[in-house]
């Protein structure tokens, strides 16, 4: 298998980049890659955060403040209506994340691999392995550029993915990177791009606050595609081309759209009633998903060219060309839609397609100018 041979060819270069990581790690302390990885996130992220929170709080306050409005009188009982959604749905929305993130993961999972931790011994490592050695090969990777990079080795689950990205997830008991086994064919300087990017977004609290928020994030949104999808419903009857632009939302699942059985004016009625309902939660969604998730990942390219720029990085190739060459790579190569729905704000790179694109928070432009970014930075 070629990923295999390739992973097999690199070994003797993995052995070295480890070995120069440990002399550097040895000679030296972790505090400059440290500091940039744990930058708390700006204040226009804590506001994206702020606005994201409201939505779980939206979602229950309304109904609370209903049957509030019913059983008691006075403000009193729809001010505690209001104190309990806001509890139950923060501290839902935060036991969701992680259990929604592992169900996406373990649906897709090619193996289980745990990478063991800075301190754990080569033998450690050794016991960890998952007896695949495309999924093996990637976790050493991993384990390599944490190295290099001066950051504790994180948690790795490989997915069996055609997309070409790097998920992560932060929760209170650790770091979790997602790996897709296409990963393995990228060269050194582009990997080592991804997955620095992903660790310094884990080491933060960027991705533990999105992990916290992303289960009302998915609620609305796909409310939203649904309201979408009704009001786009047309009569294909008449052999008309259903090409990729015009798929169905990859988040609703595949499904045939030509039922005539209903209207399309029924449809769209119901769409465009669904969409002015959802409004009021749509709007703080979008601009916190803008806010927190993509100046974040902007913010994390710079972190990303910093620790190259820095020397901290063993291997030496991590600049802002490598991390926009792979966000390049990764926006152009094909199995977007083969990357899980659910992990998309979690992901170095979004993957969502272009239906989705349109209903969510996140600037359609946002990797265009990520890209932009980086290599105006490389010309000066």
């Amino acid at each position: 298998m070629s990923d295999v041979d390739a992973a097999g060819g690199r070994s003797g270069v993995d052995q070295s980049r480890a070995d120069r990581a440990g002399e550097d790690r040895s000679g030296g302390d972790r505090s400059g890659a440290a500091a940039i990885a744990t930058e708390s996130p700006s204040r226009a992220e804590l506001l994206g955060a702020a606005l994201l929170a409201l939505v779980p709080v939206a979602l229950l306050g309304g109904p609370a403040v209903l049957v509030a409005t019913i059983v008691t009188d006075g403000p009193i009982g729809r001010g505690l209506a209001v104190a309990i959604a806001a509890a139950v749905g923060l501290g839902g929305s935060y036991a969701l994340g992680p259990i929604i993130v592992d169900r996406a993961i373990d649906a897709r999972s090619a193996s289980r691999g745990d990478a063991p931790s800075s301190g754990s011994s080569a033998s450690a490592s050794d016991s960890t392995s998952t007896g695949d050695p495309t999924v093996d090969a990637l976790v050493e990777r991993v384990a390599d550029v944490a190295d290099a990079a001066r950051i504790d080795r994180p948690n790795v689950r490989v997915v069996d993915r055609r997309a070409m990205n790097v998920g992560v997830v932060a929760t209170h008991t650790g770091t979790t990177l997602v790996v897709p086994t296409r990963l393995a064919e990228l060269d050194d300087p582009d990997f080592d791009a991804l997955v620095t990017h992903a660790l310094l977004r884990g080491s933060s609290r960027r991705a533990r606050l999105v992990t916290a928020l992303l289960a009302p994030a998915l609620v609305v949104e796909v409310l939203t595609l649904l309201g979408a999808e009704l009001l786009s419903r047309r009569d294909v009857s008449g052999g008309v081309d259903r090409s990729a632009e015009s798929e169905r939302p990859r988040m609703l699942g595949a499904g045939d759209r030509s039922d005539r059985s209903v209207p399309w004016v029924a449809y769209a009625l119901a769409g465009g009633l669904l969409l002015v309902a959802i409004a009021p939660l749509w709007v703080p969604f979008a601009l916190g998903d803008r806010l927190l998730i993509g100046r974040g990942r902007s913010g994390t390219d710079a972190a990303t060219a910093r620790v190259g720029a820095s020397g901290i990085h063993g291997t030496g190739s991590i600049d802002a060309a490598s991390i926009a060459d792979a966000l390049q790579d990764a926006r152009d190569a094909s199995g977007n839609r083969d990357w899980p729905p659910s992990l998309d704000r979690l992901s170095v790179v979004p993957m969502g397609d272009l239906v989705t694109r349109r209903v969510r928070g996140t600037s359609r432009q946002e990797i265009r100018l990520r890209i932009a970014r980086l290599r105006s930075k490389r010309s000066r």
